[in-house]
């Protein structure tokens, strides 16, 4: 499909889920309209990820640990292995699921690419349940991302030159904001901390300000996510700016110097998404030449788990695959 046929394939998709009540046309102030469209997939989720395991095509663990003081709680993991392989040279991903900061759970994404990243990289994946905002705010949400990440490299099995961080939406900030947390903590501390070898952005929240023309644009019309829900998703994480703020909250505003210290890294978006000039204005910082994104036309937010069948969708996968791959090692 291509031009009007493909937006009205989305379109149809949207109209479809909205009668079953999985997502509402308007938004309000409300946090319930960030939560309650999500439960019915998060719930999905799971028991699409513990039917694979019941298959016997994957391992699926669960652990806990509590945060580093002074904050107090317990961080929750999902740690999805090849089913029978427990090569400790294997190479490892932390996800960071989305959900616009507020919604969805760490099954959400982990069902459809834990498996794959199982069965095509042989890799352990470490899927993190943060704290969701309003309750967690401020540089709370990636803390919680980073200490998974830091929880891994401790406590996983797995070749250590290979670690990547992979964050969806919302996740995508988190994942660019655990990592410039690590950037931080590298500037004080002599050694122990994780290192990565890669950071995959998809269609990744990064910028507070939501004043691009691509959020103009789709201010309203956009199927899943569009401005309106974008800034209220915002503001219930940095809460006018009342919480402590910096750019492991909001990650376009990372210092020149801290960026350079990320590592290689590659996104993708779809130029019907409101995020599309924030993650194009991101990647496109002068200075490095290891990062690579792909814009993929005529598509909204979230297409690919929208239409996972639709060629397009097939194509951004695949390129994905690839991309980490190649971080990996493999061929």
């Amino acid at each position: 499909m291509r031009g009007p046929q493909l937006l009205q394939a989305f379109q149809d998709e949207f109209d479809r889920q909205e009668r079953f009540g999985c997502w509402p046309r308007e938004y309000t102030d409300a946090i319930r309209h960030l939560r309650q469209p999500r439960e019915r997939g998060a719930r999905e989720a799971r028991e699409c990820l513990m039917q694979a395991r019941s298959d016997g095509r994957i391992k699926v663990e669960e652990a806990s640990f509590s945060r580093s003081a002074p904050r107090t709680g317990i961080i929750n993991v999902t740690t999805v292995s090849p089913s029978g392989n427990s090569d400790p040279k294997r190479p490892c991903i932390v996800f960071c699921h989305g959900g616009a900061m507020a919604g969805s759970d760490r099954y959400v994404g982990l069902h459809v690419n834990g498996p794959i990243w199982a069965e095509a990289l042989g890799a352990v994946t470490v899927s993190v349940e943060y704290e969701r905002s309003p309750e967690n705010h401020g540089v709370g949400l990636a803390r919680d991302c980073y200490e998974a990440l830091v929880w891994c490299w401790e406590n996983v099995e797995f070749d250590h030159d290979r670690l990547l961080l992979y964050g969806a939406s919302a996740g995508g900030a988190l994942a660019a904001g655990a990592a410039l947390t690590l950037v931080h903590e590298q500037e004080t501390a002599k050694s122990g901390l994780p290192e990565l070898c890669g950071l995959f952005l998809e269609a990744p929240m990064l910028d507070w300000r939501c004043d691009t023309a691509s959020m103009r644009r789709l201010s309203k019309n956009g199927p899943f996510f569009n401005r309106e829900a974008c800034a209220f998703a915002w503001q219930s994480v940095i809460q006018g700016k009342q919480v402590e703020f910096s750019d492991v909250v909001s990650p376009a505003e990372a210092r020149k110097c801290d960026f350079a210290k990320l590592p290689p890294t590659a996104a993708y978006v779809g130029d019907m998404d409101p995020l599309l000039d924030e993650v194009v204005c991101f990647m496109e910082r002068p200075g490095r030449q290891d990062f690579m994104y792909r814009v993929f036309q005529g598509v909204p937010h979230g297409f690919d788990a929208m239409l996972p069948t639709e060629p397009i969708s097939v194509q951004a996968k695949d390129w994905k695959l690839q991309w980490i791959k190649t971080r990996f090692g493999i061929s």
